[in-house]
């Protein structure tokens, strides 16, 4: 008897939409455990004095800085809209494929709509 063959290339293999809905809920994670501290930081450095809040001001002005927070809360909307559409599952509300499918659009959708509204706020 021969094996089926296994296809381990990921960008080749056509992923749905609720899969991918999943996969960015923990890449969103990832960014926000990574990014969290670092502004944090800036804003307790923001808060001390007169002389950290130019420091974390001029530190904020730099392309990098702008496009770390544009990410940052890129990161923050779709976790959130994502985390109520995993809520609203775990609850028992949108378990049929169709409906979970429905829910991963609205989700990108919001998380366009908010992360364009924000970005236009940072910039």
């Amino acid at each position: 008897m021969s094996k089926p063959p296994v296809n381990l290339n990921l960008f080749t293999i056509q992923f749905p939409i609720t899969a991918l809905s999943s996969i960015s809920h923990r890449i969103s994670g990832v960014i926000l455990f990574f990014l969290t501290f670092p502004f944090i930081s800036l804003v307790l450095v923001a808060i001390q004095s007169q002389e950290g809040f130019d420091y974390a001001s001029a530190l904020m002005a730099h392309f990098i800085m702008k496009s770390a927070l544009t990410l940052y809360v890129a990161a923050i909307v779709y976790h959130f809209f994502s985390g109520l559409r995993h809520l609203a599952m775990d609850f028992g509300y949108w378990e049929t494929l169709k409906a979970s499918r429905y829910s991963a659009m609205i989700v990108y959708l919001l998380f366009l709509v908010m992360t364009v509204i924000f970005s236009f706020l940072i910039w």
